[in-house]
């Protein structure tokens, strides 16, 4: 008998959703066929590929409003060809969901989704769902759905996140099970009528964090990272709620401290001007997410402090578990989050009840003493070994497919 066909909708550009990307390879080594819809949103990619045994069919993303483009778009749908109608960037990809984005995403996964013939679909964040549920019941499978933020993050984009948190909620008790980051999530997701949900970690594969030492210290040389006593990492979407003024502050007056900061998002520009002028704070752009692991490793402290908001209890954040799989501290803002809970519960970082330039300092004078520095490090490095690593997220996906099926 042929193996399941398991059809995964992602939103994001293409393999830099780090979970959608490791939960698609684990279904391969499941002995699944695995198909992914993402978007193309950055660099030179064929319209359809092959990565760790999925095969990743890449939509374009047309976010434009002009009715040239829109027509344009429109017959390449006509014509079945994928081919983007805007210039694709190298880097920082374009982040929207305008409806017409959203439309256009939909009409492409319905054509090419209608052609493919699947058991599953398994839907990864809000966003693809419209596409997702409709090719779930055209097709009359199973729709699995995946939340790895509260949907009331969505809150954070005004008017049109609170449209999509109330459409969340109105499909949620009516998809056959929901995968999710922490326990928190996951009673809070069976409080709104969820049902079958199961915690499927963002947690890591200990194999991709392990990086031979001559390239480790072929970037530290090449970044100049030797003559610094304390390297910080951050890489993540540079949004003000991710306090990232004060870290930049901080580390300006602070010159015994390097800062690896990459990603995208309205800061960047305001990031690359503390950059410029200061040598301790290494701009690394967009990164891609293959590139994760060599960074963390090259760091001492993961930092990723959060601005309090409503949705934060639930945050188990891809930094945490990155921090982890290295052998990292963490430096987090305290709070209410699951995240904060295991820091403490783990004792490998510290948390502070406020952030400014003067508590960041002062963390970084703890961070710099070798004592405090080597046990939180110690602790990371068994967290994730012990508890938080991908091979325990993959028995909790093996099963929850496993029911799916059998039922």
């Amino acid at each position: 008998m042929s193996a399941k066909h398991i059809l995964i909708l992602d939103y994001l550009h293409a393999y830099n959703d780090r979970r959608m990307v490791t939960q698609a390879a684990a279904l391969v080594r499941l002995g699944y066929q695995v198909s992914v819809f993402v978007t193309h949103r950055v660099g030179k990619h064929a319209p359809q590929e092959t990565r760790d045994g999925a095969t990743y069919h890449l939509l374009p993303l047309i976010p434009a409003r002009d009715a040239g483009t829109l027509l344009r778009a429109f017959a390449r749908w006509l014509r079945g060809d994928r081919r983007n109608p805007l210039p694709v960037p190298e880097h920082d990809p374009p982040l929207s969901s305008s409806l017409v984005a959203l439309l256009f995403y939909t009409l492409w996964a319905l054509r090419v989704g209608l052609a493919l013939k699947i058991n599953a679909v398994y839907c990864h964040e809000h966003t693809p769902m419209p596409a997702a549920w409709l090719l779930a019941r055209l097709k009359r499978v199973p729709l699995v759905y995946d939340e790895h933020d509260n949907r009331e993050y969505l809150r954070i984009y005004g008017r049109s996140g609170r449209i999509a948190e109330r459409f969340e909620l109105l499909y949620l008790p009516r998809v056959d099970a929901v995968t999710t980051i922490g326990e928190r999530l996951a009673a809070k997701l069976r409080t709104d009528g969820a049902k079958d949900v199961v915690v499927v970690g963002s947690w890591k594969r200990l194999e991709d964090y392990s990086i031979p030492g001559e390239r480790l210290a072929a970037e530290r040389e090449r970044l100049g990272l030797g003559r610094y006593k304390l390297v910080l990492n951050f890489i993540a979407t540079l949004h003000p709620i991710r306090d990232v003024e004060p870290l930049l502050q901080a580390v300006e007056r602070s010159p015994e401290v390097a800062l690896l900061v990459g990603g995208s998002g309205v800061l960047a520009e305001r990031v690359q001007e503390y950059a410029a002028r200061c040598p301790n704070i290494i701009w690394l752009g967009w990164v891609n997410s293959a590139e994760i692991p060599l960074y963390t490793h090259l760091s001492d402290v993961v930092y990723n402090c959060l601005q309090p908001v409503e949705y934060d209890t639930y945050l188990m954040p891809n930094k945490l578990f990155d921090a982890l799989a290295a052998g990292k501290a963490m430096l987090i803002r305290d709070g209410a989050s699951e995240m904060a809970d295991v820091v403490r519960r783990e004792d490998c970082g510290l948390l502070l009840a406020d952030v400014t330039p003067e508590t960041l300092i002062d963390a970084f004078s703890q961070l710099q003493k070798p004592e405090t520095l080597a046990r939180l490090q110690a602790n990371a490095l068994a967290a994730g070994r012990e508890r938080y690593n991908w091979a325990v997220a993959e028995r909790n996906l093996a099963a929850l497919f496993e029911r799916i099926f059998a039922r």
